[in-house]
């Protein structure tokens, strides 16, 4: 599976089941109003499970979640613990949305200056058995 079918697969998910916030799309030049999420892939490398046969990609989505100024550090940390119910455990079209021990997490960043908006992360940790 490619790095952009892995994205587009927990994009369009997340797209048809998050009706929290807006959604930012990464580098599509509009912002929307606060508060919104935006999500990106960083697929891993491929690692061999069979001798010249499957492999395993592991990477992560991270979804950046932007709170406005003001109302505390609990609505973002609101958002990242519903982002990490939604993708517990998920299998979305062969992306498993875990990492053998490590589960979805959200952290505090802290202040984006230039949003004037209050930014957490949850990070998706996910793997993809590739059969070639």
């Amino acid at each position: 599976m490619t790095p952009y079918a892995i994205e587009k697969a927990v994009a369009d998910y997340l797209a048809a089941n998050w009706t929290y916030t807006g959604i930012r799309l990464v580098n599509s030049g509009t912002t929307p109003s606060l508060p919104f999420i935006e999500c990106y892939c960083k697929a891993g490398q491929i690692f061999a499970i069979e001798i010249q046969g499957a492999g395993e990609r592991y990477g992560v989505f991270i979804i950046n979640i932007f709170t406005p100024l003001g109302v505390g550090v609990q609505q973002g940390g609101a958002y990242g613990g519903k982002l990490e119910e939604l993708f517990w455990h998920k299998n979305i079209d062969g992306v498993v949305c875990e990492n053998g021990t490590l589960l979805p997490y959200t952290e505090d960043v802290g202040v984006d200056a230039a949003l004037q908006a209050y930014h957490h992360k949850t990070i998706i940790p996910f793997f993809v058995i590739e059969e070639k």
